[in-house]
């Protein structure tokens, strides 16, 4: 079966599909009858925007619609309905105490006195010592090394019975 796609003449009106057709060519003409290049496309994205949002509306309506429908055809799904009702408005309670906490601007703040500073001050005097002790230690086996006499036999020794598990 050989299926060839349409010409521009339209020698092939069996095949449904036409492959060579543009896209712009399938897409509905505006108003006007002819295509308008210079639409805005904000305000397409807003006219989008809109529209999923109602449809969003039209099915929260319509989903509350079967849920009270459902509810109210099952008596003992009513103690249910109940309950979510208390735990939406709970939700809501929630929802306005929390937008009221982040809108005040000296919700979160903390005071540090005077002495935990002095403690943190002393703490990091404590490291930069222990840090310049370090860099200390480090300058004197660098010394060592570049002499010679780091690697002496009675370290190699003392390291290799550390090593073996001996004292």
């Amino acid at each position: 079966m050989n299926i060839q796609p349409n010409s521009p003449d339209g020698q092939n009106p069996a095949l449904r599909f036409d492959p060579t057709r543009k896209a712009r060519d399938i897409v509905e003409p505006s108003a006007s009858g002819t295509p308008d290049s210079s639409a805005d496309p904000k305000a397409d994205a807003a006219r989008v925007k809109e529209a999923r949002d109602a449809f969003r509306e039209r099915r929260q309506e319509r989903l509350g619609n079967l849920r009270k429908n459902h509810t109210a055809n099952h008596p003992e799904l009513a103690g249910q309905s109940a309950v979510f009702e208390a735990r939406e408005e709970h939700r809501a309670k929630l929802d306005a105490r929390r937008e009221a906490t982040q809108a005040s601007p000296d919700s979160d703040r903390i005071e540090i006195s005077s002495k935990s500073e002095t403690l943190a001050r002393a703490v990091e005097a404590r490291l930069a010592q222990g840090e310049e002790d370090r860099a200390a230690r480090v300058a004197e086996l660098r010394a060592l090394y570049l002499e010679g006499k780091l690697n002496d036999p009675e370290r190699i020794e003392r390291a290799a019975r550390r090593m073996l598990g001996g004292n």
